[in-house]
């Protein structure tokens, strides 16, 4: 079954979203805040032996001044 990395999978939508992916039968690889901040160089290098079909990019800043 093919991998998929879920940016921001503690939210909202991205809870759900890993949820209904895993009950589908999909490997689900989620990354979150406490993971890293996904913006930084080098944060994601971890995932490269991974073999990653999809990603969902759902994260994003909450509160922007």
């Amino acid at each position: 079954m093919k991998k998929i990395l879920v940016t921001g999978s503690k939210g909202f939508i991205g809870k759900a979203l890993v949820k209904k992916l895993s009950g589908m039968g999909f490997t689900t690889i989620g990354f979150d805040i406490m993971d890293g901040d996904i913006a930084a160089e080098g944060t994601l290098d971890y995932l490269e032996k991974e073999d990653i079909s999809y990603v969902f990019h759902l994260a994003g800043k909450t509160f922007v001044p």
